[in-house]
């Protein structure tokens, strides 16, 4: 399977001369040593082997691969880095993944010392480090787990209830003889009339003029609100449905902002923006980092240098996102390398008989 590869120093060792080759989208595809097979556009000599270019193939064993940001890393030793030289196009093969790349050998830092070793014309194949691989990294001995906590003493069962004490009954003291009371012989000349005269009703005083303007005011004003959002649909007063929080903003939305932040000439705010949408693989952005890198287009700001065969590989990864204007502007890019093979561009040649086509492919 041909995707595009990606190499670069080692972050955690540089000047070392130890590469890392970054395949992307294959996290956990493989781990430890894995097989390499490096080849370059060249008919007679066309394997890396440890004694430099030649016909047959050749076998390099990696350092211990590892996963890191959905990508897989292999590292490449210093005995291979030591014998490419800058700016060369390179096809790398991964025969344990079933996989290969293209990419340009660029910026990679050679070793500070490293002695020519040279090896029997028998063998076909060789470790890329010193003495073999590097160990990988350690990795930190798990936690064990937390002791059991003693199980808890039983509860005392309550203590029993006293029995209930029943309070002593007083002698019960005899009634004294009731005695019968006459009534009372009724007044005549109360008779026939009620006991008390009903008080007065008063009489409901009318509402304040002061109260009733007030409320026809609040009506008013009530009135002229409900009118106003029914006209506007509530943009204005924040009340048009706008629920819930804010939705983050969208791929389209990000590669606005990071269009215009680099026309404004805010670089490390477009670049910041530009790798999160690299790493989603959004055509847009990937088409126009391409164009800011290739020697048609080049912007300064994004990137320090035009560099063609890295523009290549994003415009593969555009027409992979069916970006579907990219091979208007292969068209552009391949006439302005013909130019430069006319003039004897060796760089150029290489980029249109071993990369171009593999992009256009990419874009059918």
């Amino acid at each position: 399977m041909m995707i595009p590869f990606e190499i670069r120093n080692d972050r955690k060792q540089p000047g070392s001369g130890i590469a890392e080759l970054v395949v992307p989208r294959a996290a956990g595809r493989g781990t430890g040593i894995l097989q390499l097979v490096i080849m370059q556009a060249d008919e007679e000599e066309p394997f890396l082997g440890p004694n430099g270019w030649q016909a047959g193939s050749f076998v390099w064993r990696s350092g211990h691969a590892f996963s890191h940001d959905g990508d897989l890393l292999v590292p490449v030793g210093p005995l291979v880095t030591a014998l490419i030289e800058d700016y060369t196009p390179l096809l790398v093969r991964l025969p344990d993944l079933a996989l290969e790349g293209r990419l340009m050998w660029s910026g990679i830092t050679p070793p500070p010392s490293m002695k020519a070793s040279r090896a029997d014309p028998g063998v076909d194949a060789a470790n890329s480090f010193p003495g073999g691989a590097p160990p990988p990294a350690a990795t930190p001995a798990p936690v064990p787990p937390p002791l059991p906590m003693p199980p808890e003493p039983p509860v005392p069962p309550p203590a029993p209830e006293p029995d209930p004490v029943t309070p002593p009954v007083a002698p019960a003291i005899p009634d004294e003889p009731s005695v019968p009371v006459e009534p009372e012989p009724a007044d005549p000349t109360t008779e026939g009339t009620p006991d008390s005269t009903p008080p007065a009703q008063e009489t409901p005083r009318p509402p304040r003029r002061g109260l009733i303007w007030g409320l026809a005011a609040l009506l008013l004003v009530a009135g002229l609100a409900l009118a106003y959002w029914l006209t506007t649909g509530g943009a204005d007063t924040g009340m048009a449905g706008d629920v819930g929080p804010a939705m983050p903003p969208g791929l389209a939305e990000r590669h606005a902002a990071a269009v215009a932040a680099a026309e404004a000439g805010r670089f490390d705010e477009a670049s910041t923006l530009f790798h999160t949408l690299e790493r989603e693989g959004y055509g847009p952005s990937l088409r126009f980092l391409a164009e800011a890198k290739d020697s048609l287009d080049f912007t300064p700001g994004l990137f320090s240098a035009p560099n063609d065969m890295d523009a290549l590989v994003l415009y593969e990864r555009a027409c992979v996102a069916r970006e579907t204007e990219v091979p208007a502007v292969l068209d552009r890019l391949e006439a302005a390398l013909r130019t430069r093979e006319e003039q004897g561009d060796i760089v150029a040649r290489q980029l249109l008989n071993l990369r171009l086509p593999t992009v256009r492919q990419s874009c059918e």
